[in-house]
């Protein structure tokens, strides 16, 4: 199951809650169309007292014929205010040989 979550309370009365989930995609005609997609909260509460934080990521992996490419995006939250969010992207050249089409393994 690539679903995950679920809330457990310490001893203290920490509220810990956590989600996460997985997508995996592709089109079985065309590799260079796979794609992993993740997000992730995890929610910290105190419930007696004002104090509720919260982090939450998402995150995705593709490809081309030339490059990985990773999109992300994080989120902090104290209560239902953004305190920081920050999205980035970064490609990283591929070492093998070009996979896009005529390219490929025995292909110059």
């Amino acid at each position: 199951d690539p679903r995950q979550d679920g809330t457990r309370v310490h001893p203290d009365g920490l509220e810990c809650t956590e989600d996460a989930r997985d997508t995996y995609t592709i089109d079985e005609s065309d590799p260079l169309s796979a794609r992993t997609r993740s997000t992730r909260s995890i929610r910290l509460h105190r419930p007696e007292l004002p104090w509720d934080a919260r982090v939450e990521t998402r995150s995705e992996l593709s490809c081309d014929a030339r490059e990985f490419i990773t999109s992300n995006e994080l989120i902090c939250k104290d209560g239902n205010e953004v305190v920081f969010h920050r999205t980035w992207e970064r490609r990283i050249p591929r070492t093998t040989p070009d996979w896009g089409p005529g390219g490929g393994m025995g292909n110059p």
